[in-house]
């Protein structure tokens, strides 16, 4: 689970802010959108020369846009890997690009945020981040930690969560 980055440098602060989800892989791997949406905003043209990160304030992402407001930030992504463009509509399971992070200290990864915009007071907006819930076959649940996982996108079942929304 990924916390403010704050939180990471200066533990003393006492953020304890939820802001994501990370996915680390034993090779580059295939990023799938997570659900239906647009792609909103995307770079993809980033190549970091460093080694050993743990942050850079520089990374390659697709955002998508959902009918539901929210906005799924996808992070971490290999530089010219893209399969999508702005404007694209994506369905769940659909390739968008291939992981990045071999120069970080993890290795493989992508990060995952998901997002909405709310009204604070009178006229301020500002992006709230919650937790992201997947479908298993136990059901759906929401990752509190470090645990293993194999994603599946049955597309029979995509296709019938997708149907059922409207």
């Amino acid at each position: 689970m990924n916390h403010n980055i704050a939180e990471t440098l200066k533990k003393e602060w006492g953020y304890e802010t939820y802001v994501g989800i990370s996915f680390n892989f034993e090779q580059p791997t295939a990023i799938v959108a997570p659900g239906k949406g647009v792609i909103a905003e995307m770079k993809m043209d980033f190549m970091s020369e460093k080694e050993n990160l743990k942050f850079s304030a520089e990374e390659n992402y697709t955002e998508i846009y959902h009918e539901d407001g929210t906005i799924t930030r996808l992070v971490i992504l290999k530089a010219g890997s893209e399969k999508v463009e702005v404007g694209d509509v994506v369905l769940p399971g659909q390739i968008l690009a291939e992981s990045g992070g071999e120069n970080y200290h993890q290795g493989p990864h992508v990060r995952m945020v998901n997002q909405k915009t709310v009204k604070e007071g009178t006229d301020k907006f500002k992006y709230t981040y919650f937790p992201v819930v997947f479908a298993s076959s136990e059901g759906n649940i929401e990752i509190k930690g470090l645990s293993g996982l194999t994603g599946i996108h049955p597309k029979e079942k995509v296709l019938m969560l997708e149907l059922s929304k409207e």
